[in-house]
């Protein structure tokens, strides 16, 4: 599975296309998406050690 961190359509839709690859970050959004992958992760841990 893959996630993506973007702001706007101009990032999405060049990132899924495959003509942009990276988007720079303000240090705050960087920390909320760190935070949130965190919790991700830790979700399908738990799911896939339950099963």
């Amino acid at each position: 599975m893959g996630r993506g961190w973007g702001d706007t359509v101009k990032e999405i839709e060049p990132t899924q296309s495959g003509k942009l690859f990276a988007t720079p970050m303000k240090m705050s959004d960087g920390l909320r998406a760190a935070k949130a992958e965190a919790i991700t992760c830790h979700l399908e841990w738990q799911s896939e050690r339950n099963t």
